[in-house]
Order: C-alpha cells, then structure tokens, then sequence
C-alpha cells in the first residue's frame, strides 16, 4: 500500500509555543533597548531636573526653552532611534532558541525538511526516519539565555549608573513634594512675567551716628527718566551706608551699577528679586539699576566721607586762683562728637625716677553728640606727683565712627599749691622726696618722726599726730619702699592739707568733685 507524502511528515514544530514566544521576545527587546536607549537618557535627565525642584528656580523664557529642548529632543531621539526597526521573524526565534541550547546543525530547521528522494524505497524512508527521531530527541534540550542588549559597549563611561543613582536621590529630596514639583516643572509662568511690570524701591539708610534720615528712592514701569526728573540733583550718600533695593516684575535678574561696581541682585521668587549692599568709599558719582536691557533707575550720587573731628585749645591751659588746672576747648564734627579727652604726659626734660604714665582726663560734652562744642574742664592736680613739672598736654575727639582728632600739644608746668605752714611745707617737702627717689625713705622715715615730736606746732592736733607716726613706721621698717610710696604719700597730702586749712580744703575738693560728677550728669540728659 502506497503511504502519502504526508502522512510520511515528521513533527516540524517540536518547540512549545511559549519557549518560542520569550525568545521571540528576548530578540525583540536585544534590538529595541539600544534604540530606545537615547530617548531614556534625555527622559531621565529631565526627571532629575524635576525631582530636584531645578526648573522653577530659572527664568521662565529659559524654563519655555528647556521644556521644549527636551520635548524635541525625545521626540527626535525616540524617531531616529525607531527608524528602520523590524521586529524578529520566528525563524530568527529558532535560531535563538538552538544558539542557547547549543544545538549544532540546527536541528529545528532540518526538521521542516521533507525526504526530496527515495521516498518509493521502505529503507530510505527508515532511514530519513531516524534521522529525523535523532534531530527530535537533540530539539528537546531547551534554554533561554537572560536578554543582553549590549549597552555595556556603547556606554564606556558608565553614565547608565551616575543617572540611575541622580534620580534615585531626586525621588528621596522630593518624596512628599513630588507631585508640586512635577507641576512647576511644566508651568514656566510666563502669563505673570508678562502681566507685571518692574517696580523698583530702593532705600539708602545711612549710619546710626550720622543721624541722617533715609532715602527713599522709587521707579516704576522702568521709567528711569521720569523718576530722575523729580530726583534732586545730587544725591549725598553718607559713606558706609545701606543700601536696600528690591525689584518686583521683569524677567531677568536685575544689576545695580554703583560707579564702576556691579552687583547682582538674588531671586526671592519667581517675580521678586533683593538686593543689600554697602555704599563704601569710591568715586562713583552715579548709582544705576538695570533689568536686562532696560533701565528702572538712574540717579547722580555723590559719596560722602566721614572726616574725622578736629578739637583746639580755646585758650591755653593754666591754674585757676585755687590751683585746678583749667582746660577749655573747641571741637566740630561733620556727623556729631561722642567724647572728648585730654592726656598729660611729663616733658622730656622731667625727673627720670617718676612713673611715666600719662594722665587720662575726660572732658563733659555739651548734649548728645553735638556737631560743635565749647566747654571746659577743670581738674584739680595738685596731690598728684607731676605737680610743679612740665608737663604736655594734648586734646582728643572722637565721633561715633571711632574716627580721632588731635590737638596740637602744650607744654605747662602743672599747677601746684603753695603752702604756707612751716610743718605743712615741712611735710610736702618729704613728700617730694619720697616720690623722687624712693631709696630715701628711712631718711624721710626720720624726718617724720621728729615733725611729730612737736605738736605744739600743728596745734596739738592728735589726728596729725597719727599720720606723722603712721606714715613714719612704715617707711621706716619696710623692706621694699616702692609699694608704700603711693598711699603714704597721699597720707602725707591729706596731713598738710589738715594743717594748711584744718577740713575746709578737704571739703572743697569734695564739693568739687560733686560739682563735676552733676555736670556730666547734665550732659548726659540725666533725668531729676
């Protein structure tokens, strides 16, 4: 019996469908990955740029460009990418499917092949049978390798991980915002930009010492010619002073030109930008605000330093009938005087065993900060040790700024009181010495001690009597005269003032000193 040719048809399809369909799949996405591979990257750099909140944070006309940069560009990359793709055959599967398994001689192939001659012949047909079984039992060792697009090859530099890594810190900073982000990223606001004109106000606010007003400067719409028209002249800007200026509207960041300086002003928001700088000393005679290439504001300036304060004798400085050293001054300053001074030093020419240690004198002034000031100061020197030497006097002023003015110096001979009482002049005399060579203070020890032998002298006065003894002892066993020079000697001040006067001189300086203490209270605006 004749068998047809049919009926004599091996198994052509062993492989089960869905083995073919991955590998048919896994042919596809091999071919499609590194097509698709250039719109990913611009998709995912522009991902980033969102997740990061960078979008908002520019310009709007550059925010328009950037979102129609990128939207080109993933269109363009996803086209050129696309273009000329045909997906994988299932002949393309087979051959897939015999690589992986290691299949040799392609056996899913040979078993679509039907016997071309012989097919008459019982044992060529056994034959081509056999063959066929063969090829079927090698067809059953099915594998599928994982896909390998090969990315690793066009990608040297690894940027495939620098992005993935980017974009997952993007979505850790926007992971309770990401919904807000997403929606700025794609509104430039443009609408508002165009709706809002520029507003600049701008205030120059000198320093507190100076106690100068600020300046309120305003231009609207840009209009920097009409603004300038109803500006003075010439502005004055007190050196050193604040200048705040603050822009609303307009699309570029604003620039403020202060002669030949340039500072750029920061973004607040998306309409809204600041600016805080120091008006230091320059020659810049114009200060200049300009918003891309238009003008908001275009005022003449001219910087004003702050000289510093100048201070004069009024009169030469001399004693008064009770012996105080009187100083009388004139100082002015620009902006107002915080303090005025006056320092004595010893002459050249003076003792070299004193202390050369000048003396600080502070000077009441008039008011609060006055820009001009008259006074004097009286200052009672006598119990100090320079009194009768030459000594040098010079003036200072100083304003808020700490800036200082010096007077010319005068040389005196400082005030000095005369006493009249033998044993008063007695004991200012062992003062003196005492004061100008230390190492005679056992000489002077003795001296004391005999004045307080006779108190038949001193009115028999018992209090004088003690000074006399105390001052005596203890220069007389101290072992280092130096540390008692200083109190034994105003001891011995207050003693010849109490035999001069009894208490009257002692009171009057007391009252003078009240009366110092209560005119700088004045002065300060103390209350009753």
């Amino acid at each position: 019996m004749h068998r047809s040719a049919d009926a004599d048809r091996p198994d052509v399809n062993p492989v089960p469908r869905l083995r073919l369909s991955a590998a048919r799949a896994t042919l596809f996405w091999e071919a499609l990955w590194p097509r698709l591979w250039p719109a990913v990257a611009v998709l995912g750099v522009f991902a980033a740029l969102v997740l990061f909140d960078v979008l908002p944070a520019l310009p709007p006309w550059v925010h328009l460009a950037l979102l129609a940069a990128f939207g080109l560009g993933f269109l363009l990359a996803l086209w050129f990418g696309l273009k000329g793709f045909t997906p994988p055959g299932p002949e393309a599967a087979e051959r897939r499917l015999e690589r992986d398994s290691g299949l040799q001689h392609r056996p899913l192939s040979a078993l679509r092949v039907l016997q071309a001659s012989g097919t008459s012949d019982p044992g060529s047909r056994a034959l081509w049978h056999i063959h066929h079984e063969r090829l079927r039992r090698a067809a059953h060792r099915w594998r599928l390798r994982l896909p390998a697009p090969g990315l690793a090859a066009r990608d040297r530099v690894g940027a495939r991980g620098l992005l993935a890594l980017v974009i997952a810190l993007g979505v850790v900073a926007a992971w309770d915002d990401w919904g807000g982000r997403l929606g700025r990223a794609f509104d430039p606001k443009l609408q508002a930009v165009a709706a809002a004109p520029p507003v600049l106000d701008l205030v120059v606010t000198p320093p507190n010492y100076t106690g100068i007003a600020p300046i309120f400067l305003r231009s609207a719409g840009g209009d920097a010619a009409r603004e300038e028209a109803r500006a003075p002249a010439e502005i004055a800007v007190p050196v050193d002073s604040t200048i705040l200026a603050r822009v609303s509207g307009g699309g570029d960041a604003p620039v403020l030109n202060l002669g030949a300086e340039q500072i750029a002003f920061s973004k607040v928001d998306d309409l809204n930008f600041e600016l805080t700088a120091t008006a230091a000393a320059s020659s810049a005679d114009r200060l200049t605000v300009v918003q891309g290439r238009t003008t908001l504001g275009d005022w003449p300036i001219r910087i004003v330093p702050d000289r510093a304060p100048s201070v004069a004798f009024a009169e030469p400085p001399g004693p008064t009938e009770r012996r105080a050293l009187r100083i009388q001054y004139a100082a002015d300053d620009d902006y107002g005087i915080e303090s005025l001074s006056a320092t004595v030093a010893l002459a050249d020419d003076a003792p070299a065993a004193l202390d050369r240690s000048p003396i600080e004198l502070a000077l009441s002034v008039p008011g609060r900060r006055p820009k001009e000031a008259k006074g004097a100061g009286y200052f009672d020197l006598t119990p100090h040790p320079w009194a009768g030497l030459p000594v040098v006097i010079h003036l200072t002023a100083t304003d808020a700024a700490g800036q200082r003015g010096l007077s010319e110096p005068v040389e005196i001979v400082l005030p000095e009181r005369e006493f009249t009482h033998p044993v008063a002049r007695a004991i200012i005399e062992q003062r003196k010495t005492l004061i100008l060579d230390p190492s005679r203070h056992r000489e002077v020890a003795e001296v004391l001690e005999d004045l307080s032998l006779r108190p038949d002298r001193y009115y028999d006065d018992p209090v004088t009597f003690l000074a006399l003894r105390t001052a005596g002892r203890r220069l007389a066993f101290a072992r280092d005269p130096v540390p008692e020079v200083e109190p034994v000697q105003k001891l011995l001040w207050d003693t010849a003032l109490r035999i001069e006067d009894g208490g009257l001189s002692l009171a009057e300086r007391a009252l003078r000193d009240a009366q110092q203490e209560l005119a700088e209270a004045l002065d300060r605006d103390a209350s009753d």
